[in-house]
């Protein structure tokens, strides 16, 4: 499929047009495959740059920018016949614990909750979305219901997935949401560490949740029977009046709602299983489609420092270099196309390489060029320690190199954008929001195409003056300690964006 530059990178561009483009497309090529329903768009707001697991899914760290892109990939996923989930309620962006792993607890009061995280949240509702996905969060300032946790034994905060006081009282109740409310997925360990499975799914239901995500892995003919007996346990539990039968039928009629809104209570004469598959064939990873990406992916690229270095000059030795193989063949792409575009002549001397396996030798990868562009894909905090990451360490050592024989160092910051406080040495610092790379180069886009993201490709396109760099940080960037943790003084403020 077309994957569109992501979140973060919309929010870069900060266009309500731009994001609801991206979304249709998403959404044309989800109901060509008779997918109807998409979780998205996130409205975490991202203001916690340890955040381990929200990152590049979220918008913006302001609620404002959050709440106008939310907005406008909710009516862009519905204009092409695709439902909207809001994810994850009431925010999961202000925690230092991914609830994959383990049971998040965001200690702020209700008051701070509107005046920050509920605010996409309600604006998301008020622009229609289909579905709300709760959070597995503990909200101690909220909640007071508990649970013994099965596995410490300790008392643990009901987390929002399975509290009525979140969803009844103020997804509903405060918010006026009147949609579906889905919980994340139960087979997380926020949920299935600490709670019995069934136990689970009654303070769920009873709480106001009307789809339990993924309840039990169905993978094997075991796991189907547990399930079996899942369904089973929660059909004796409405039996017992442990869950209301209203409660049932209000959580049935929402969804069989939400069905026919989408028109799926309908009978299909829409044409054959042939006739959709070769409509599909023509409409996902499109060449048109990928047009319109490439269209939006140049809008959010951001220019956050440029000492007199770019645009590079084609007809200087420039070396192009990336941690992994896949970021490779993203750069090859990327200096392909400056090919063919005529932006760049097909001799120009560029050189890329995959540092990986090659952190020793900076000196010579350095060595007779004019220009180093570095990749730099930071996944989390840990990242920014040279002692800890090896491949930072080299970034450090190639420009001190570079610079050493009168070169220039050029960072593409590729994925969390937070590593641009790390390589201030660096003569130019971009940042594109992506790091995923490509197995292969896509082909004429007829037929069968692997995805890929457009992040790195246009960030090389721009390197070298394909386009003027138009996006705005759309996150704040802190300065880091001297022990590489991040400090309270900002180095690069939300909004920084140059050109030339």
């Amino acid at each position: 499929g077309t994957q569109m530059p992501g979140n973060m990178a919309l929010g870069a561009a900060n266009d309500e047009v731009t994001t609801q483009r991206a979304a249709a497309v998403i959404g044309s090529e989800l109901d060509a495959l008779g997918i109807d329903l998409d979780f998205a768009p996130v409205l975490d707001i991202n203001n916690n740059p340890d955040n381990p697991i929200i990152g590049l899914r979220s918008f913006s760290d302001d609620p404002q920018i959050v709440s106008a892109m939310g907005a406008a990939f909710i009516k862009g996923l519905q204009s092409a016949s695709t439902a909207a989930a809001i994810k994850h309620f009431p925010g999961h962006g202000n925690t230092d614990t991914d609830s994959h792993s383990g049971l998040p607890l965001i200690n702020s009061t209700l008051s701070e909750l509107e005046n920050m995280e509920l605010v996409p949240f309600k604006a998301g509702i008020d622009a229609g979305a289909d579905i709300v996905m709760t959070a597995h969060i503990q909200y101690p300032q909220i909640e007071s219901g508990t649970y013994v946790s099965k596995s410490s034994g300790e008392n643990i905060f009901l987390p929002a997935s399975l509290s009525k006081t979140m969803i009844t009282d103020i997804l509903r109740g405060k918010l006026g949401f009147n949609g579906v409310v889905a919980t994340d997925s139960m087979v997380m360990d926020a949920i299935a560490e600490h709670f019995d499975a069934l136990d689970a799914a009654k303070l769920a239901i009873n709480a106001g949740a009307d789809i339990l995500t993924v309840p039990m892995e169905a993978r094997t003919s075991a796991e189907i029977s547990a399930l079996e007996q899942y369904i089973d346990g929660v059909v004796s539990m409405v039996v017992k009046g442990e869950i209301s039968y209203g409660r049932i039928d209000e959580a049935v009629t929402r969804i069989l709602t939400l069905k026919a809104k989408y028109g799926r209570l309908d009978i299909d004469t829409s044409g054959s299983v042939e006739e959709k598959v070769k409509y599909a064939q023509g409409v996902v990873g499109s060449g048109g489609n990928h047009e319109i990406e490439w269209d939006i992916t140049e809008k959010t690229v951001t220019l956050l420092k440029n000492q007199n270095a770019l645009p590079l000059k084609s007809a200087e030795k420039t070396v192009l270099v990336c941690p992994y193989a896949s970021e490779l063949v993203a750069m090859d792409y990327g200096v392909k196309k400056l090919k063919e575009d005529g932006v760049i002549p097909q001799n120009a001397d560029i050189t890329c390489l995959c540092y990986n396996g090659m952190t020793k030798e900076a000196e010579k990868i350095a060595s007779g060029a004019v220009n180093v562009v570095a990749v730099s894909a930071m996944y989390s905090a840990s990242d920014l320690d040279p002692a800890r990451a090896e491949w930072t360490a080299f970034l450090d050592k190639l420009c001190t190199a570079a610079h050493k024989k009168g070169g220039r160092f050029i960072l593409v910051s590729a994925q969390l954008p937070y590593d641009t406080a790390r390589f201030t040495a660096a003569d130019a610092i971009l940042a594109v929001y992506n790091g995923r790379g490509m197995t292969a180069f896509p082909g004429d886009f007829s037929g069968d195409t692997a995805q890929f993201a457009p992040n790195i490709p246009a960030g090389i396109y721009a390197v070298f003056g394909g386009f003027a760099p138009t996006g705005k940080l759309p996150v704040s960037i802190p300065k880091l300690n001297a022990d590489y943790s991040y400090s309270s003084e900002i180095l690069f403020p939300a909004g920084t964006g140059l050109t030339w």
